[in-house]
């Protein structure tokens, strides 16, 4: 299910890439460049509002590739060789970013915070944080290649734009660190024994079953109707997850009166005890690492809307 989920993920961002990709760029002239040449816009626009069209200033100005004084000889231009890396970097940039919002929309929208009793899965966590570090580096060579003087970040539009979406970025780090290492180590000391115990009688308490998710080698049960079955041999079972939305170790009574199929798909699975019938057995720890890790990934989904925000005011705004 991990390997249907990433190539979900991964055909999404493609899609989102092309898309984003096949929207015409706007000039690259920001008011970073009138600060750096200290001439206004007319200089090389031919409309004193900007537009494409340029001045014979303006359009040496370009193939100068934006460099002030303008480089005399045509040798001192920006090599072809560095257009297409700064080309990739850019494109690497925008692809790692598309990933990784595509991964928070995703667990959101198809699997939900609140079902990740466990915190995020090794797959989700290896994509995000490659992408985290993809984005991180881009995003320091693009800047130093954009950014001719540090005074831009705070003095230009452009820059304080820049300054902003670097903050939410290093905030939605901290974010991930904070989950990755704190509480999903919570999470999965907190909500019952790491090992295969037999339950006692054959009954299994919550937290008992909780320990039968299929990680680690260990079997892959859950409850259904009281009963709790081991769905180890089951191929649609795999990593303890089916259609990425049900989960090993947990009473899927209610998850099955939703499914397209009965109880009857059961019956040739063994039965290997009872689902205790008190009440659940949930440590004040555990819930409190829950509800954090559940706002957590909600300010994480709020973040991505403002960093959207603030690539569309570069675009658009």
């Amino acid at each position: 299910m991990a390997r249907v989920r990433f190539r979900h993920i991964a055909g999404s961002a493609l899609i989102l890439t092309a898309l984003l990709c096949s929207f015409p760029p706007l000039l690259p002239a920001t008011e970073e460049y009138a600060t750096q040449t200290g001439k206004d816009c007319e200089v090389c626009h031919k409309s004193p509002w900007g537009g494409p069209e340029l001045t014979p200033y303006g359009q040496a100005f370009q193939k100068g590739g934006h460099q002030y004084p303008i480089p005399a000889k045509a040798s001192e231009r920006p090599s072809r060789f560095k257009q297409i890396v700064r080309f990739l970097i850019g494109y690497f940039h925008i692809a790692a970013g598309v990933i990784w919002f595509g991964t928070i929309f995703y667990v959101h929208i198809f699997i939900t915070p609140k079902a990740l009793t466990r915190g995020l899965p090794r797959s989700e966590l290896f994509l995000g944080w490659t992408c985290i570090t993809i984005v991180g580096v881009t995003g320091i060579l693009l800047t130093m290649a954009r950014m001719s003087a540090f005074s831009h970040l705070y003095t230009t539009r452009f820059g304080i734009i820049l300054s902003v979406k670097i903050a939410l970025y290093l905030l939605m780090v901290g974010i991930a660190l904070f989950t990755t290492f704190v509480i999903r180590r919570r999470l999965r000391g907190e909500i019952g024994p790491q090992g295969t115990k037999e339950a006692t009688g054959g009954v299994f308490t919550h937290t008992d079953l909780l320990s039968f998710d299929a990680t680690g080698g260990k079997p892959t049960y859950v409850a259904v109707g009281g009963d709790v079955y081991d769905l180890s041999p089951s191929s649609s079972w795999q990593d303890g997850r089916h259609m990425g939305q049900h989960f090993a170790g947990r009473d899927l009574t209610d998850d099955l009166s939703a499914a397209p199929h009965g109880p009857e798909v059961l019956e040739k699975f063994n039965i290997v005890g009872q689902l205790w019938k008190g009440p659940r057995e949930i440590t004040p720890a555990r819930g409190a690492s829950k509800k954090t890790f559940i706002y957590l990934a909600n300010s994480a989904l709020v973040i991505t809307f403002l960093i959207l925000f603030c690539i569309a005011l570069w675009r658009w705004g």
